[in-house]
């Protein structure tokens, strides 16, 4: 009970007890399944949740590379991007989340690069909890849905790649604040948007 009234402050309650949404699936795997078993109270607890959310959010299970392994103390070292020669370890695994393929971390979760790991699905409005978050690549991948309005939260934010996907809708105007917000930190931002995504405020567009 503790750790749904944490984690209501995430997601919402009726997603986490859902047995199908991805939020149901995170909250079931941090509860039962994560090896590390870390207290609610954990500074790591809600990040590693939000990162499983992620996973399940976008086809987790049948990504290119990374994909959590059936014995969770496999950790596989894996590359979870063609376009990068960072490598990491298999997600949901007894592992640290840090150490996760596409994922860097500096006290928390900095850097996500998942172009081209055949993602699909949606992107989570979980993310914008992950508050220190400056680079979010998600390019060359088949994600659908609108970009979630959230990612206008995440302060910190400097490249947000999500070209080459098959999302719609306009670009949330919460997210085309942080090109002018704080100095302006997110200073490249990319997406679809000759084609699906309608955006005034992308630094390109593909």
């Amino acid at each position: 009970e503790f750790a749904l009234n944490i984690l209501s402050n995430v997601s919402d309650v009726s997603l986490l007890r859902g047995n199908t949404t991805p939020q149901g699936k995170a909250f079931e795997w941090i509860l039962d399944t994560d090896p590390l078993r870390l207290a609610p109270a954990d500074g790591s607890f809600i990040r590693r949740f939000v990162l499983a959310v992620l996973y399940f959010s976008t086809g987790g299970g049948s990504w290119d590379d990374c994909n959590a392994p059936v014995n969770v103390n496999d950790l596989n070292n894996c590359q979870p991007s063609p376009f990068s020669s960072s490598r990491g370890r298999a997600w949901l695994t007894n592992s640290p989340e840090c150490t996760w393929g596409g994922i860097t971390c500096d006290h928390g979760v900095t850097r996500i690069d998942l172009r081209g790991n055949g993602l699909s699905g949606t992107i989570p409005s979980e993310l914008q909890y992950l508050t220190d978050l400056e680079l979010l690549r998600l390019g060359n991948n088949q994600l659908t849905a609108t970009i979630p309005t959230e990612l206008g939260a995440l302060a910190s934010l400097e490249l947000l790649w999500l070209f080459n996907n098959n999302l719609s809708g306009s670009m949330p105007q919460d997210v085309c604040n942080l090109r002018t917000t704080n100095g302006g930190l997110l200073f490249l931002l990319q997406a679809d948007c000759k084609s699906e995504v309608v955006c005034s405020c992308c630094t390109r567009c593909f």
